[in-house]
């Protein structure tokens, strides 16, 4: 332990030539998403990481602590064995620690236990296998911490991980008091963490010489504690940063160390004992919440920075929970749901090969496909799809990833099922439940052709539509939902004026900066996109309005909940060869002059001998008045192959008169049909709809405007289909539309 001296007034530790030193752990973390390309990953290796070990085999005193997610690792084995040899020399040489970790990068406390225990344990046995050592510290993928954690962690052999030192605030510390480690425990299993501090992290990743106020930060108070430095690898080496750092913790050698945090935990007495809270990294504050919540927020902190309070307001502010993303954003829970139930049928196939092993069978072919199970399971648990944070991660608004881990998803169930089921698995299952947590019961339906989800509570949808031998996932669109960046526009309705959840009215926030030409044509959808959902339009719909979500719905059922009436197996129902879950409900339709009171009945048909679909809509008229209303069934698909330009539509009149159009040629009206087709060339797959009777066609791209790492991007999201016509309906009558579907595959 170095000497201590006191300098006006202050503390501060120094170094052998007499001045003040700073122990430093540097970490940095490698992540690519589960799905990327291995060109992308090829051209990561020649530019970031290779170059990365050639600086520090070059003979460096400085030590690095660097964790490499599992992507990369499983393209460095098939690819760059020597990769693995290196990092391996290098950790022997103590130049590096490795830090473990969940394999392919989740948010921990958002998956079950088994699975993030599966995780960890997968690589801790890759790091015995290839590099001969195991892990001792895990990295945390965002940061997200939840104190249950603390049990799979230990569990999992893990001695110390490391959070933001505003994580450390929430649990009451003082901002100038937080360094080194700390003990943390839960029903008595006990680990460290070390706090990463803020003010390192700004003074490395910014642009001027980091020496200053290294120095600086060295001379208060730290006694002999590691201080921690995490950051993005990929960001530093990209934007020139690591050369500049690697020349400053070398050339500084003499008062500016470097350390691996093993050396740090086992060397250095923990700083106390803390009970952190619930949280994720800070910046995912402003993109977690609400779009009316994030613009309070932000009157809030201009109100105290005109009081000169704002930095300590920060400090004692609430933490960030990542699981409001699931909020935000129904598509990511619908994800996250449908990730859940898959491990839950997992979980089940472990246990059935427990007790065949126990009752002295063979599972050596059986548990060959729970291992490939739980490995497409695990990459779609990759945390990369369950956010958005503008710059830091495109996440959820990118199609290919929404697609891949659906496919993962698809993937791990079929193998489960064939395992499961056997041979001759029932040819029809209903099962109601809240798959969604939402607090309502859906219908999850399975056939040999079909898995879906009914859901009565969002106007009779099909929230979930998977065609199974196919591994397609036809549901997997996203609705534009309101982000901070949209505060930046003008020109349209939807800014003026805002209202908080009390009721109150409250200006909208001047624009701050120039608006992003193409934030300017934005509007935000006033009516949500569903599956098969029934709209009443308003007389004024257009098709553009229509098409941006910006008209008046004068019926209550695409929007109130539905009651599910009952499941009918095959044989028993209208069509004898379908499965059927028949939904009802009474509602009622404004007309100018008066409202209407409406009953409709929805049957699904899901046909347990090939890929076909059946809807059926009856509306019956419960009012003794004429009906005149202008009626939609909507059904929304997402972009299956990923390419706008290779999907197109063809629709056949009555009197054969076809109409052809692509995708990307924006809203069109296709006039009235009785026969129309969908084909999506990149996705194999052609959907082909008969109508009973002759409807107009509308169809439109669903489209969304974000940020991404580099610019605002209008990205075609799917595509959405309006079935409609004026219907006359006499008091006490009714009217049926059927829509059967095929899908078809193509070359």
């Amino acid at each position: 332990m170095g000497p201590e001296v006191r300098k006006a007034g202050a503390r501060f530790a120094v170094h052998a030539g007499g001045g003040p030193a700073l122990t430093l752990a540097v970490v940095l973390h490698f992540h690519q998403p589960t799905g990327t390309s291995p060109s992308v990953i090829e051209e990561a290796f020649e530019k970031v990481y290779e170059p990365l070990l050639d600086r520090l085999e070059q003979g460096s005193q400085v030590r690095l602590n660097l964790h490499f997610a599992g992507t990369i690792l499983e393209h460095a084995l098939a690819r760059q064995p020597a990769f693995l040899d290196r990092l391996a020399r290098l950790w022997d040489d103590e130049r590096i620690e490795l830090l473990g970790g969940a394999f392919h990068d989740p948010v921990l406390p958002s998956i079950p236990e088994r699975d993030a225990i599966g995780q960890l344990t997968f690589t801790a046995n890759f790091y015995k296998k290839h590099f001969g050592k195991l892990p001792k510290g895990a990295w945390l993928c965002l940061r997200t911490w939840d104190p249950a954690l603390i049990r799979a962690l230990v569990r999992s052999g893990v001695s110390y991980t490391l959070l933001d030192d505003a994580q450390f605030v929430g649990a009451g510390l003082h901002p100038n008091a937080i360094h080194g480690h700390y003990t943390t425990e839960r029903a008595g299993h006990t680990m460290a963490v070390f706090p990463i501090d803020a003010a390192i992290v700004e003074t490395i990743s910014g642009d001027d010489d980091p020496r200053p106020a290294l120095r600086r930060l060295a001379e208060i108070e730290r006694g002999n504690h590691a201080e921690v430095f995490a950051g993005d690898g990929h960001k530093l080496i990209r934007g020139g940063r690591l050369g500049p750092l690697m020349e400053t913790l070398e050339s500084e050698y003499h008062w500016l160390k470097t350390t691996m945090l093993e050396h740090a935990w086992a060397n250095q007495a923990a700083a106390g004992r803390v009970y952190l809270p619930t949280s994720c990294q800070p910046e995912l504050g402003e993109w977690c919440r609400p779009a009316a919540a994030a613009q309070r927020q932000r009157h809030l902190m201009r109100e105290l920075a005109a009081m000169g309070v704002l930095e300590q307001a920060q400090q004692l502010a609430g933490g960030v929970v990542f699981d409001n993303f699931l909020v935000k954003y129904p598509e990511v829970n619908r994800l996250h749901k449908r990730m859940l139930r898959v491990s839950q049928r997992i979980d089940e196939l472990r246990g059935a090969l427990a007790r065949h092993h126990r009752a002295g069978k063979n599972v050596d072919k059986a548990r060959g496909c729970l291992e490939k199970a739980c490995s497409a399971l695990w990459r779609s648990q990759n945390h990369s799809v369950y956010w958005h944070g503008g710059p830091m991660n495109t996440g959820i608004y990118d199609t290919r990833l929404r697609q891949g881990t659906l496919r993962e998803l698809l993937l791990a169930e079929k193998i489960v099922d064939r395992v499961l089921d056997g041979k001759k698995p029932e040819p029809w299952q209903a099962r109601v439940a809240d798959h969604d947590a939402d607090g309502r019961d859906e219908v999850l339906v399975k056939t040999a052709f079909f898995s879906a989800v009914v859901h009565p509570g969002e106007g009779a949808s099909l929230s979930e539509l998977d065609l199974r031998q196919a591994a397609i996932a036809l549901h997997s669109s996203l609705s534009p939902v309101e982000e901070p960046y949209h505060q930046r526009f003008v020109g349209n309705e939807v800014a003026l004026v805002l209202e908080d959840d009390a009721g109150a009215m409250m200006p909208a926030l001047p624009v701050e900066q120039e608006v992003e030409p193409v934030l300017a044509g934005l509007t935000l959808e006033r009516v949500a996109r569903r599956s098969f959902q029934d709209l009443f339009l308003g007389p004024e719909t257009t098709l553009m309005s229509w098409a941006r979500r910006q008209f008046r719905d004068m019926g209550t059922f695409a929007s109130d909940g539905w009651v599910m009436m009952k499941a009918v197996a095959p044989g028993n129902g209208e069509h004898a060869d379908c499965g059927e879950v028949i939904l009802g409900r009474s509602g009622v339709v404004k007309e100018p002059d008066k409202s209407l009171l409406l009953r409709m009945e929805k049957r699904f048909g899901f046909d347990v001998g090939k890929a076909r679909l059946i809807i059926d809509d009856t509306l019956v008229n419960r009012s003794r008045d004429a009906a005149s209303v202008w009626f939609g069934l909507e059904w929304t698909l997402g972009l299956l192959g990923g390419d706008p330009d290779a999907v197109t539509i063809k629709a056949l009149s009555s009197d054969d008169k076809e109409t052809v159009a692509k995708l990307s040629d924006g809203p069109v009206d296709l006039g009235e049909a009785t026969w129309l087709e969908i084909e999506d060339r990149r996705a194999g797959l052609a959907i082909v709809v008969e109508l009973s009777r002759p409807m107009d066609l509308w169809w439109a791209p669903v489209t969304t405007i974000h940020q991404g790492a580099d610019e605002f991007a209008e990205t075609v999201q799917g595509s959405t289909l309006l079935l409609h016509a004026p219907m006359q309906i006499w008091g006490q009558e009714e009217q049926r539309l059927q829509v059967r579907v095929d899908f078809l595959p193509v070359s």
